[in-house]
């Protein structure tokens, strides 16, 4: 009686992406230090996560992509759908 094997999937290894996310995160490393540090890049970054998490990811993608549970004019829907493709989620 013939028995199933397991098959290891291959790994993908794109190191444009890899690069990317790692440049991105050394980048990150800077706020810990006193001389790149400010309160307008704190609030910067927090109007960012809300651009692109809230309204990019789960207004546009999630509702309007998804969902199709809205009409947009085409302009507001390519800006929306753009934010969420800065949250860099595939």
């Amino acid at each position: 009686m013939p028995t199933l094997s397991r098959v290891k999937p291959k790994l993908i290894f794109n190191r444009g992406i890899t690069g990317f996310f790692i440049f991105l995160h050394l980048g990150a490393l800077l706020a810990f230090f006193p001389f790149a540090f400010s309160w307008s890049a704190v609030a910067l970054m927090l109007f960012l996560h809300w651009l692109t998490a809230s309204i990019g990811i789960c207004f546009g993608y999630h509702r309007y992509l998804t969902h199709r549970g809205m009409d947009l004019p085409q302009w507001v829907a390519n800006i929306i759908v753009f934010c969420g493709s800065l949250a860099c989620q595939n």
